[in-house]
């Protein structure tokens, strides 16, 4: 044999071992080669991390002194008419309110579920016990309606406190400046009557309505001011930029949630008041870039005021009244048509006025004394 042939020869022989010593595969265009596969560990990489188990339904994590507690409130949500439909929701509201929100998102792990049956709730005894409390105010209350009227007055000025603040019990003061208190019911319609006889006292508002025991209401007495905010486009005429309106909702926001105490003599109150007034807008000039007309157009800058104030007052006495100035706001909802407004003439010294009564109900499906 030649040195040729025997190269040859040795070169088949290797091939026909390397190819009859693979594992068999196939290999087609519908069924891609995998890539091999890699141990764990091997080239540095860290094992693939495996997903915990699924809890066991309705299963509760372990917290050393905790306790699981069901309540029964279908007398509250079922028996009793609701406009909204969850009224389940505002018993959690009020728990949370009750106990501070901060004891359910910590480190131990906490529930709180309602649904028109039950609340359930994992925690401590002291907080199931606040909790069991607030639910008994909501299913044993003795008026499962509540009767509320809201007065709003503008004063020109703030001398009526000359001859009614001795008549004043302070209650709190509000983050800039505004002032509660609370006052018989009566004497507040007496000072009420004094308002409409002196001229320098404008009512806004007089509303009354009935709430359900523990649901929260918003009142609005609000107007639109218009203005001018920014630029837009034309639309398909392609006229380039034009104004666009927008508007603020000028006057009174009032969120209030009533929720009578076990006695039924007193209202805990959780209320968050707004007011805005929008005093003047200033003009100002701009060059927009329009096809058509003149390239300049007039916005408006609103100069707004607003007066903003959360408080919950923890007992009311139903025979009790709750006044608030909610500050000077300068020409709330006033007619803005008129000469003097034009003139910037309006009384710069305004100063809002709230009354607010929240009365029980009696009904038949309320518990007797």
């Amino acid at each position: 044999m030649n040195r040729r042939a025997w190269i040859g020869t040795s070169l088949l022989a290797t091939a026909t071992a390397w190819l009859f010593g693979r594992p068999h595969s196939v290999s087609s265009s519908t069924a891609p080669a995998q890539p091999p596969e890699t141990k764990p560990g091997e080239f540095g990489l860290d094992p693939p991390q495996r997903a915990n188990p699924p809890r066991v339904e309705n299963a509760l994590p372990p917290e050393s002194g905790f306790e699981y507690r069901e309540f029964d409130i279908s007398r509250y949500t079922t028996k009793i008419r609701h406009e909204s439909a969850a009224p389940q929701q505002a018993i959690a509201d009020w728990i949370v309110r009750r106990t501070g929100a901060s004891r359910w998102f910590g480190e131990r792990s906490t529930s709180l579920a309602v649904d028109r049956q039950l609340v359930r709730i994992y925690h401590d005894p002291r907080i199931i016990r606040q909790a069991a409390d607030i639910i008994d105010r909501f299913n044993n209350a003795l008026a499962d309606l509540l009767s509320i009227r809201l007065r709003l007055i503008a004063a020109t000025d703030t001398q009526w406190r000359f001859t009614v603040f001795n008549r004043l019990k302070p209650l709190a003061v509000g983050p800039t400046g505004q002032q509660v208190w609370t006052l018989p019911i009566e004497e507040g319609i007496q000072i009420l009557t004094q308002f409409q006889i002196d001229r320098g006292f404008r009512l806004l508002d007089d509303q009354k309505f009935e709430v359900v025991n523990g649901q929260p209401v918003t009142i609005k007495r609000v107007v639109n001011r218009n203005y001018v905010s920014g630029l837009q486009e034309a639309g398909p005429a392609n006229f380039g930029a034009q104004a666009a309106v927008k508007a603020i909702e000028e006057g009174v926001t009032l969120k209030l949630d009533p929720l009578l105490q076990f006695d039924g003599d007193e209202v805990e109150l959780a209320m968050d008041l707004r007011a805005v007034t929008v005093r003047s807008m200033i003009r100002t000039r701009v060059i927009a870039p329009r096809q058509v007309g003149t390239p300049e157009l007039i916005l408006d800058v609103p100069e707004a005021i607003e007066s903003r104030m959360e408080l919950n007052v923890p007992a009311l006495p139903t025979d009790q009244m709750l006044f608030i100035s909610a500050g000077i706001l300068p020409g709330i909802l006033q007619d803005r048509r008129g000469l003097a407004n034009v003139l910037g003439l309006s009384n710069t010294n305004t100063e809002l006025l709230v009354f607010l009564e929240v009365k029980p109900i009696r009904t038949a499906l309320g518990r007797s004394r």
